[in-house]
């Protein structure tokens, strides 16, 4: 089906965490929202992250497959610094990004468009960006539950 759920929650210019443990079933947008704004799958890529321009692109290198991972990206707009995560390690920080999220949508893009089908477990966004040593915390805390 092409079911999603919207989040009236937009974090554009003020300092942000997202993180999420999902299973990705699809190839479309698993996490997204109304701008074009992309975390962790797009294209059939697990690690993908679009500030509306690519921090990292749908085909850098990190992990695969259709299996339970932890995602999570940070984004701060004020001092130029947007950072993407796959299970706890970092695989990108640069200063590429350009705003981050409006009403942050599961299984879909703007209201249906390229919808994608997956199962998340946690998914927490915060009003900060969290250190490298919380997102690993967070990643260990809950990886167990998820055989990660």
């Amino acid at each position: 089906t092409n079911d999603f759920v919207k989040f009236p929650i937009t974090r554009s210019t003020v300092p942000y965490t997202v993180f999420a443990f999902a299973r990705v079933l699809g190839n479309g947008r698993l996490i997204s929202d109304d701008s074009n704004w992309i975390m962790g799958n797009y294209q059939g890529s697990q690690n993908a992250y679009h500030a509306n321009t690519w921090v990292m692109g749908p085909y850098a290198a990190g992990p695969t497959g259709n299996g339970w991972r932890s995602h999570c990206v940070t984004g701060d707009y004020t001092n130029d610094n947007w950072k993407v995560y796959a299970n706890g390690v970092k695989l990108a920080e640069n200063n590429n990004g350009s705003t981050g999220f409006t009403n942050i949508t599961w299984g879909a893009w703007n209201s249906g468009s390229e919808p994608c089908a997956g199962n998340f477990g946690v998914f927490l966004i915060y009003d900060r960006v969290l250190t490298d040593a919380e997102i690993l915390q967070n990643h260990e805390a809950l990886r167990g539950r998820y055989g990660i």
